[in-house]
C-alpha cells in the first residue's frame, strides 16, 4: 500500500512566517479554443512538502541536481513521536527513549502532531511551528551516522518563534563549515496524520532544476 505524504500545493496555503504566492496563469485552455490545457507556475521553491538540499544554508553544500535518486530512497524509515504545541522546542530529550530505533534508520521522520492544525489554523502553523534544537541537531550528526535525512510535520525544521535557533539548527543539519561537515537531507511540510507503523519504505522525488537549493517534493510512503 502505498500512501502520498505531500501536502497539495494551493494558493494561500501555509509556509515558513507567510502563506504561499503560488500563481497559475492558464495559458492553453480547451475552452478558448485549443486542443489542450497547459499553465505557467509560479512558486517559492522552499513552499509546501519540500527539500533543503545542503546548499539552502551551505555555500559550499550540494544542490538539489547534484543529488542522486538512489540517495532519495529510504529503506529503514523510522516514525518518532515527539508531540509539541506551537513554539516548543524538540529536544535530545524527546529522542532519548528512541535511541534504539533511531540507531537503526535511515531517514528520522520527526511526528510533532502540529499538522494537524495545517489546514484550520494556516496562520498558526507558519509563524508557530515547533523547531529542532540546535543540541537535537547536533546529535543527529554526531551520534547517528547512519541518519541520511530528517523529515518533520511542521512548516519547517526552524521556526519564525526561534529565529537565532533555525538559523544554527539549518547550519548543523546542512553541514555548514562552523560544524561538522557531515549532512543531511531535510524534509519540511511532511504529512505524517496517517498510521505509519507499517511503514517500510520512503520514496522521495523533488524537481530537478538547476541552481537552487530546495525543491517541491512528493513523497510516498509504501506499508
Amino acid at each position: 500500500m502505498l500512501i502520498r505524504l505531500s501536502h497539495t500545493l494551493n494558493r494561500g496555503g501555509p509556509a515558513f512566517g507567510r502563506v504561499s504566492d503560488l500563481s497559475l496563469d492558464q495559458r492553453a485552455s480547451i475552452a478558448r479554443g485549443d486542443s489542450h490545457h497547459g499553465f505557467m507556475m509560479h512558486i517559492y521553491n522552499h513552499d509546501g512538502t519540500h527539500l533543503d538540499a545542503p546548499y539552502h544554508f551551505n555555500i559550499e553544500g550540494r544542490r538539489v541536481a547534484d543529488l542522486d535518486v538512489n540517495e532519495l530512497v529510504f529503506e529503514r524509515p523510522q516514525v518518532i513521536d515527539t508531540p509539541k504545541s506551537e513554539a516548543a522546542l524538540i529536544t535530545p530529550d524527546d529522542l532519548e527513549p528512541y535511541a534504539d530505533a533511531i540507531s537503526q534508520c535511515d531517514l528520522l521522520m520527526l511526528r510533532t502532531g502540529y499538522c494537524r492544525i495545517r489546514a484550520s489554523d494556516p496562520h498558526k502553523y507558519s509563524y508557530e511551528c515547533p523547531c529542532i534544537a540546535p543540541a537535537t541537531s547536533r546529535l543527529i550528526i554526531e551520534d547517528y551516522s547512519n541518519i541520511r535525512a530528517v523529515a518533520i510535520d511542521a512548516v519547517s525544521v526552524g521556526s519564525p518563534a526561534f529565529p537565532e535557533e533555525t538559523v544554527e539548527t539549518h547550519r548543523i543539519l546542512t553541514g555548514h563549515r562552523d560544524y561538522s561537515r557531515r549532512y543531511v537531507l531535510i524534509f519540511e511540510d511532511v504529512n505524517m496524520d496517517f498510521d505509519l507503523s507499517g511503514i517500510r519504505r520512503v520514496f522521495a522525488m523533488p524537481l530537478f532544476i538547476e541552481q537552487i537549493d530546495g525543491s517541491p517534493c512528493t513523497m510516498i510512503a509504501e506499508l
